[in-house]
């Protein structure tokens, strides 16, 4: 898989093996989308507690819910980075919100596959669809290494050079 022309994953070729930076924030349409929707339930929230007659309480409870969830988006889109490192017989990641994160580890000879998948599909004309990276281990376990990728090309091209760099048969899907 050829290297696409532009790509947002930062590659370095360090004594423990190849590392895959995948910074916060990446995905700025899609940050500014959701932490804009997020203020505006905020708001819509507040408004609702200070309002006279009071609301029903399920209202209180979907909009209170939503709004959980719009800020949880939110951080997860404009605050968290993956640190990937193939190398030593290991492939290692690290998802991190504001650098506090798990490490995870799985030996090479404990993993499947490595593939690309959509994870997100937004309805517009600009094509909208997000990918992920999916580690499958033998003994069937599935772990997310990193997700929001916005082109197909560019996952990819990052599962092969995974693979090739940790000696597994490339996919060619």
């Amino acid at each position: 898989v050829s290297e696409p022309a532009r790509h947002r994953v930062v590659i370095n070729d360090l004594p423990a093996g190849l590392e895959f930076r995948f910074r916060a924030g990446r995905n700025a349409a899609r940050t500014i989308l959701v932490v804009s929707l997020g203020a505006a339930i905020t708001a819509l929230f507040y408004a609702m507690l200070h309002v006279h007659p009071e609301p029903p309480m399920f209202a209180f409870v979907v909009v209170g819910t939503l709004d959980f969830f719009l800020i949880l988006a939110s951080v997860h889109a404009a605050l968290s980075a993956t640190h990937i490192v193939v190398g030593n017989g290991a492939i290692s990641w690290r998802r991190t919100i504001l650098g506090v994160g798990r490490s995870r580890q799985v030996t090479v000879s404990d993993i499947d596959a490595i593939v690309a998948c959509t994870s997100i599909q937004q309805a517009s004309s600009s094509g909208g669809t997000l990918y992920s990276l999916r580690l499958k281990s033998k003994s069937g376990k599935s772990y997310t290494l990193v997700d929001d990728i916005e082109s197909r090309q560019e996952s990819r091209w990052i599962v092969s050079r995974i693979e090739k760099r940790a000696g597994l048969p490339l996919n060619t899907q």
